[in-house]
C-alpha cells in the first residue's frame, strides 16, 4: 500500500476521536444554569465535557466531574472522622489529668502534683491541632476549640504554679 493513502485511512480512523464538540454547546448549556461562569469552567476544562457532541454528552461529563468530587469528599470526610478520634482520645486523657488535678487540689495534696498534670493537660490540645494539620484530611475543624482549651488551661496551670511558688 502506498504510504500516502496509508497515512490517509489512519487520519481516517482517527479523526472521530479528534472532534471537538462546539464551544457554542457549552456556552449555550451553561447560559441556562444557575452559575454560568462556573459552568463553563468546569465543563472547558474536562476534556470529557470539551469535546461532547450535544448535551446528553456534557450531562454525563459533568456527572462524571460529581462523582470524582464526591468520591474525594468522601475520602476526606473518612480520614477526618479517624483523625476526629484521635482528637478525643487527647482530650480524654486532658480530662482525666485536670479532674486528677482537681481532685489533688481538693484533698489539699502538694500543689505541684496539680501543677504537672495540668501542664501536661494543656499540651493535649495542640497535639490534636499538629495531628490535624499533618494528617491525610488536611482539615481542622476544632481548632478554635483547641486554641481557647490550650488557653484556659495554660491559665489554670499557671494559676496553680503561683500556689507551687
Amino acid at each position: 500500500m502506498h504510504p500516502i493513502i496509508a497515512t490517509l485511512l489512519l487520519a481516517a480512523a482517527i479523526a472521530p476521536g479528534l472532534t471537538v464538540g462546539s464551544p457554542s454547546l457549552i456556552n449555550e448549556t451553561c447560559t441556562a444554569t444557575s452559575n454560568y461562569g462556573y459552568c463553563l469552567g468546569v465543563l472547558s476544562a474536562d476534556p470529557a465535557g470539551a469535546s461532547a457532541m450535544d448535551k446528553r454528552g456534557l450531562a454525563i461529563a459533568e456527572a462524571n466531574i460529581t462523582m470524582r468530587n464526591v468520591t474525594s469528599t468522601v475520602r476526606v470526610l473518612t480520614e477526618l472522622v479517624e483523625e476526629l478520634k484521635l482528637c478525643i482520645k487527647y482530650y480524654q486523657d486532658m480530662d482525666d489529668l485536670v479532674a486528677s488535678a482537681i481532685d489533688d487540689l481538693c484533698v489539699g495534696r502538694p500543689a505541684v502534683t496539680s501543677f504537672y498534670k495540668l501542664h501536661r493537660a494543656s499540651d493535649e490540645p495542640g497535639n490534636c491541632d499538629i495531628m490535624l494539620f499533618e494528617g491525610s484530611a488536611h482539615k481542622n475543624p476544632v481548632s478554635s476549640e483547641n486554641m481557647y482549651n490550650e488557653a484556659i488551661s495554660k491559665l489554670t496551670s499557671d494559676i496553680v504554679y503561683q500556689l507551687v511558688h
